[in-house]
C-alpha cells in the first residue's frame, strides 16, 4: 500500500513539475510558443495569462485566446437566439396560415350544409304546406301532453296532432 501511495505521489510530482517547467519556460521568454492542442486542460490552466501559445497556426497569449473564445461563444449564442426567433416567426406564420385555411374550409362546409338544410326545409314546406315546421312543433307538444293525459283527453290530443301533420293537399 505504501508503494502504491509513493508511486501516486511520484507521478503527481512529475506531472506538476512538467507543467510548471512549461509555464516557467514561457514566463522566462522562451521563443517557442506552446501548442494549445497538445496541452492538457490542467497544463493550460497552469499557464499565466501572458504565456504565448500556438493555436491552429496562430500565436497569441493565453489571455487573447480566452478573450477570442469568449467572443466566439457569445457570437454563437447570439446567432442561435436569432435562428430560434426566426424559426418561431416562421412557425407562427405557418400556424396562422393553417388556421385561416381551416377556418375558410369550415365556413365553406357550413355554408354548403346550410344550403342543403334550406333546400330540404323548402321541399318539406312545398309538400306539406305553409308553416310546416310550426305545425310539427305544435304536434310534438300535443303528443307530449297526450303521453300523460287521461284516456279520453289523450285521443283528442292525438287526433289534433294528426290533423296538424296531415298533408295540406289531403281531403
Amino acid at each position: 500500500m505504501t508503494r502504491y501511495l509513493a508511486f501516486i505521489l511520484l507521478s503527481l510530482l512529475v506531472l506538476v513539475g512538467s507543467g510548471a517547467r512549461s509555464a516557467r519556460a514561457v514566463e522566462t521568454g522562451s521563443s517557442a510558443p506552446l501548442s494549445a492542442e497538445k496541452m492538457s486542460k490542467e497544463q493550460f490552466i497552469a499557464l499565466p495569462p501572458t504565456a504565448v501559445i500556438d493555436f491552429k497556426g496562430a500565436q497569441m497569449t493565453k489571455a487573447e485566446f480566452q478573450a477570442r473564445r469568449a467572443q466566439a461563444f457569445g457570437l454563437a449564442a447570439k446567432e442561435a437566439q436569432n435562428r430560434k426567433a426566426e424559426a418561431r416567426a416562421r412557425f407562427e406564420a405557418a400556424r396562422a396560415s393553417f388556421r385561416k385555411d381551416e377556418a375558410d374550409r369550415l365556413k365553406a362546409a357550413n355554408q354548403k350544409a346550410q344550403a342543403e338544410i334550406d333546400r330540404l326545409v323548402a321541399a318539406d314546406n312545398a309538400s306539406h304546406g305553409a308553416n310546416w315546421s310550426e305545425r310539427k312543433r305544435q304536434a310534438a307538444e300535443l303528443l307530449s301532453e297526450a303521453a300523460t293525459a287521461p284516456p279520453e283527453r289523450r285521443s283528442q290530443l292525438e287526433k289534433s296532432a294528426g290533423e296538424l301533420l296531415a298533408p295540406a293537399n289531403s281531403p
